[in-house]
């Protein structure tokens, strides 16, 4: 069979540099080949950029695209915020080729499979959960309506569909990397491990997420027990990328990297008995219950050089709704002893928190003056459909259950100005936002971008027409 991955994450006009590498497609392309499949990975970012940002004429490339390499089955990983765009290129897809198998997998189809086909009529299949086993079955020749991870329009009454897991991590072969473009996604950026210019690859070691924060959907695409690669099958890769793409580090895409400790200090004495901590430097997501002195010495000798911690907000009664099973004071101290190891914290803040009044958006501020993190990121809160604290507000009547498809009432498109769900009034909420902002988030990130590069880049950066843009929208949005 030959089918043709599509990766919507897509570049970002103003900065043109690379993020994470898309591991879900890439893992799947391995997989399908080592099956004996024909596979291409068409990235649209890519077709965007050579578009000019055109989007119709973005959508139509990639469907002439699909469309030479006489695909029999597309799939393409999609987003709740990359819904928009999949819609379009769904279209053009389906224009040209109408006898090709159209199936969208990924966290948005993982928790809203029926919705999804039902605000898509080109779309014939949703993939729910993991991808590798459902699409290596259906490639085999298995129909659709038979493979449980599919919701599939053929049918008809779009039952519950439940994923398929992969139980054994390190049967999976490695990830198609030569069929990505790694000169863009390997380029020297401070984008992936931010403030630090390196060639950096994403690298997958678990899947699974042990916590049940409400408003999160991460968890959900590799749901169940936590898995993992062996130390051996983690080191063999990583020694992989050095020596075909030269890469100076490693970004670990775990959801919950720390969720077992045990094998953590494992991985972490294969890095230092094979000195993978002296080539390259490495950072993950940990939950700040799960750091102590003890694995974070263990962590700093392997390479490790940054943690990334989702401490949401610094008020209690926000973190409680969100049912994070963390408290302030632990938030804190994950925080410091980070900083006592000799490695650099971020930390993850979310603005417009359903029901957040000016109290709580404070708090948080005052959180990071105590903290101390190295840098904030601090991002809009995004209405992921499927999750707990969304139903709840459906069900409250506060949002219609289509609200993201774009035909709903109740709020605007992903893609355009997200609602104020908090307890401010918009005006007040805008501008508490933006001092925050100015006070505490972007101060931390440009005294630690001037610490980790050298003087002469400076000037590069105060000729970045994107840089004045972004603050331009900072301060005027």
């Amino acid at each position: 069979m030959r089918v043709a991955l599509v990766e919507l994450t897509g570049r970002r006009r103003m900065f043109r540099a690379p993020l994470w590498m898309p591991v879900y497609i890439s893992s799947v392309a391995s997989s399908l080949r080592e099956d004996r499949h024909q596979v291409t990975i068409v990235d649209h970012g890519a077709c965007e950029e050579l578009c000019q940002w055109d989007e119709a004429a973005t959508s139509r490339r990639m469907a002439e695209i699909i469309a030479a390499f006489e695909a029999d089955a597309v799939l393409c990983d999609v987003r709740y915020l990359s819904w928009p765009v999949f819609q379009g290129l769904a279209r053009a897809i389906k224009d040209s080729m109408p006898g090709v198998v159209l199936m969208a997998g990924g966290r948005h189809p993982t928790v809203a499979p029926v919705d999804s086909l039902r605000n898509c009529p080109e779309l014939d299949a949703a993939l729910v959960g993991e991808p590798e086993p459902a699409m290596r079955m259906f490639a085999s020749g298995t129909p659709l309506t038979n493979i449980t991870a599919f919701a599939a329009r053929a049918a008809g009454g779009f039952p519950g569909r439940r994923d398929m897991p992969v139980e054994d991590m390190d049967t999976l072969p490695f990830p198609a990397w030569d069929l990505l473009d790694m000169d863009h996604y390997t380029r020297k950026t401070p984008r992936v491990i931010p403030c630090l210019r390196l060639k950096t690859a994403a690298v997958e070691t678990s899947r699974g997420c042990t916590a049940g924060c409400r408003f999160c959907a991460e968890g959900r695409l590799a749901a169940g027990r936590h898995r993992w690669h062996s130390a051996s099958y983690v080191a063999d890769e990583i020694e992989q990328l050095i020596k075909d793409y030269a890469i100076e580090g490693v970004y670990f895409s775990d959801e919950s990297f720390l969720a077992n400790r045990e094998r953590v200090a494992v991985l972490c004495d294969e890095f230092i008995r094979r000195g993978l901590g002296k080539r390259v430097v490495w950072t993950a997501q940990v939950r700040t219950d799960s750091v102590d002195p003890e694995i974070l010495a263990a962590m700093k000798r392997a390479g490790c050089v940054q943690l990334e911690f989702g401490v949401e907000s610094g008020s209690q009664r926000v973190l409680d709704s969100l049912l994070k099973g963390s408290t302030v004071e632990a938030n804190m101290a994950a925080v410091r002893m980070t900083r006592e190891a000799g490695i650099r914290s971020m930390t993850y803040t979310m603005r417009g928190i359903p029901d957040e009044t000016l109290e709580d958006f404070r708090a948080t501020a005052e959180f990071i003056r105590q903290a101390r993190p190295d840098i904030v990121r601090m991002t809009e809160y995004v209405p992921l459909p499927g999750t707990v604290l969304i139903r709840r507000l459906v069900s409250s009547g506060r949002l219609t259950g289509d609200y993201w498809s774009g035909t709903g009432t109740s709020t605007t498109h992903a893609s355009k100005q997200p609602l104020n769900l908090t307890a401010m009034d918009t005006r007040e909420y805008r501008r508490e936002a933006k001092r925050i902002y100015f006070r505490h988030v972007f101060p931390r990130f440009a005294r630690d971008f001037l610490r980790h590069n050298p003087p002469w880049s400076i000037p590069r950066v105060f000729r970045m027409k994107a840089l004045f843009a972004f603050l331009w929208r900072k301060i005027f949005a």
